[in-house]
């Protein structure tokens, strides 16, 4: 897996804000290039072996897993919320539930603790940086026809 880093960051929703004298919240997005990332996988519940480098200190509290939405020619991640009234929240709506573990080696095991659907995702190592990770898609599994009788 190679890591990405954003291309860019955008806002949606300001309009609204506006208009509602700050009630509304205003999205901020972490956008990333291309629709699909490089690796594909048909496995829908990868396991992810991490191999900390050495003096650095990895803890298994600082990973996570997002799913991203595709666009036509790019993928985006929800980071926050802003509103004039409630102040900025970081919000994970497209984050999965994750398996994460250390082995006796010092290596760090990640796996989704439910199977993922077809999309685009973003292992994040450091949540509170989010901007930056590993990306791969999963590709549905086909389903195979039923046999017919000759």
């Amino acid at each position: 897996m190679e890591r990405v880093s954003q291309s860019g960051f955008k806002t949606t929703g300001k309009t609204k804000a506006m208009f509602s004298y700050g009630i509304a919240k205003i999205n901020g997005l972490w956008v990333y290039k291309n629709p699909a990332a490089i690796l594909q996988l048909s496995d829908n519940k990868p396991t992810f072996v991490v191999v900390p480098i050495p003096q650095q200190e990895v803890s298994i509290q600082d990973f996570a897993l997002v799913k991203m939405e595709q666009k036509k020619d790019h993928r985006e991640s929800e980071y926050c919320k802003a509103g004039a009234w409630s102040g900025t929240q970081l919000e994970n709506k497209s984050g999965v539930k994750l398996n994460v573990t250390r082995t006796q080696e010092g290596n760090i095991t990640v796996t989704p603790a439910e199977e993922l659907t077809a999309g685009e995702y973003l292992l994040v190592t450091m949540p509170g940086f989010g901007a930056m990770g590993y990306d791969f898609g999963v590709v549905p599994t086909p389903t195979p026809a039923p046999a017919t009788k000759p």
